[in-house]
């Protein structure tokens, strides 16, 4: 809560407690009026490391490709790691989620024979590859891997779980594999670098990148406070700022989404934002979470919008409230969970 109305900031993260999604330290800066600290720039070497311009403009071209790395055939005859490419939202969001480290940075360390390996097989055929999931290894890769002395998939799939990466397109050149891969688990290559991109690779032509973001998506006309409220929480993906009307309703006012969230929404091809198509909603002081933030002039936090409780849905049904059954579809098509609401004097961050 703010003198004038609320802020609230949510993240697509399941947390236990408001200080997941804002630190202590964001949080008694509000309190106390100062400035609220916000998290360190971007390292250069964290995006790209010395990659092919081919590299980047294949993870920009695809559709939902969150990394990119290149291996590249060494005097000794293996497959060894060149440079990588992330594009600057995935990033910023595994630095949201307190991640050390990416999982191009940390294959790094890995190398391969020809044939060896997902980035082997897909260099020594010279076939582009698809793995739907590389955390799910059947038990046939498992029993090769054993019985052949290959680990190194293994060591790799402990990565994909860690930074959450399942499936993954090899494209064999060459002198070496482009390897491009994605959060999602999709059905097909196609599902993560699309058929105009493959193309254009086939024929050495220049790849289609994406359009750039319009301005509004990332924010329309919000407050200062709650720009800095969202970058200086810890995984907050978007932020809304509600204010009350002459009207006594609390309406829309505006929003502010990370670029990198922005970026990663569209990648998956979604069409809107969860700030965008909450425009249309709006509260009376105490109905829903954002009216009952503001009429209890208290932080409310909510683990997971998604999962209403059986006597939320009966006080919705009997009380005529209706707006959070909306948001809560919006919350799933989004994948938005745990969420703060702080209300100000004149509405709700």
């Amino acid at each position: 809560p703010t003198a004038k109305g609320v802020l609230e900031v949510g993240s697509t993260d399941k947390v236990v407690s408001a200080s997941g999604i804002v630190p202590e330290a964001v949080l008694t800066a509000m309190q106390n009026g100062s400035e609220i600290p916000l998290p360190k720039k971007i390292a250069e070497n964290l995006v790209t490391t010395s990659c092919s311009n081919k590299l980047r403009e294949l993870v920009e071209g695809s559709t939902g490709g969150c990394y990119g790395v290149e291996w590249a055939l060494s005097e000794a005859g293996r497959l060894e790691y060149k440079g990588h490419y992330n594009p600057q939202w995935r990033v910023e969001g595994v630095q949201k989620k307190g991640l050390k480290g990416l999982y191009t940075t940390e294959s790094a360390s890995h190398s391969f024979m020809p044939g060896e390996g997902l980035v082997g097989k897909a260099f020594s055929d010279q076939k582009m590859l698809f793995v739907q999931d590389l955390q799910d290894l059947s038990e046939d890769a498992v029993q090769d891997a054993m019985f052949g002395g290959d680990h190194v998939e293994f060591k790799r799939a402990d990565l994909a779980k860690a930074f959450n990466i399942h499936s993954a397109v090899f494209v064999p050149t060459a002198k070496g594999v482009l390897e491009v891969g994605s959060t999602d688990k999709v059905v097909s290559a196609s599902g993560i670098v699309p058929e105009a991109v493959l193309t254009a690779m086939q024929n050495g032509s220049e790849i289609p990148l994406p359009k750039k973001i319009a301005e509004n998506l990332v924010t329309t006309s919000c407050s200062n406070k709650l720009r800095e409220l969202v970058e200086g929480s810890t995984g907050g993906c978007y932020g809304v700022e509600w204010a009350l009307s002459e009207a006594g309703r609390l309406e829309y006012k505006g929003h502010y989404n990370p670029q990198w969230r922005v970026e990663g929404v569209q990648k998956k091809g979604l069409k809107g934002l969860y700030t965008t198509e909450s425009a249309s909603h709006s509260f009376m002081p105490g109905e829903g979470l954002v009216g009952k933030a503001f009429s209890d002039q208290k932080m409310l936090f909510v683990q997971d919008l998604q999962d209403l409780s059986e006597d939320a849905v009966q006080d919705a049904m009997f009380g005529g409230d209706h707006v959070e059954f909306k948001r809560a579809d919006l919350a799933k098509a989004f994948n938005i969970h745990s969420a703060v609401f702080v209300p100000t004097a004149k509405g709700v961050l």
